[in-house]
């Protein structure tokens, strides 16, 4: 787990931890200092939708975060098989002070019922 690196959105000041220096999101606060996807994330905040809210590869909680403190969700569901990654989005839902419910599932999510192993991808790719 990173160190962590904080931003300001919204007059609200925003914490994170990646799960490695250089990973994809450690680069991307980096370099842009704020919530990585803000398009999209600011998309979804513009309708106006109250209800569950599901994060399906939640990796280290980007998206939790923001549709708990800035859309008007009344649970989240993330969804995030990697052990690692839930642990440093545990940490960032707590550094950002989440309020509403938050379930985490320890599952993957396909077309398909079966097994597989995962493991962190070695390629970077760029911010």
């Amino acid at each position: 787990m990173t160190e962590p690196r904080t931003f300001v959105y919204g007059q609200r000041l925003y914490t994170f931890r990646s799960y490695a220096v250089g990973d994809h999101f450690d680069r991307w606060y980096a370099k842009h200092g704020g919530f990585y996807e803000p398009k999209l994330l600011e998309t979804i905040r513009d309708r106006h939708l109250a209800g569950t809210y599901i994060d399906v590869g939640s990796n280290i909680g980007n998206h939790t975060v923001y549709f708990a403190t800035q859309c008007r969700p009344e649970h989240i569901h993330a969804v995030e098989p990697h052990e690692g990654l839930r642990q440093v989005f545990a940490a960032n839902v707590k550094a950002n002070g989440c309020k509403v419910p938050i379930t985490v599932h320890d599952c993957a999510i396909a077309a398909a019922d079966g097994r597989v192993t995962m493991s962190p991808s070695r390629r970077r790719t760029p911010a």
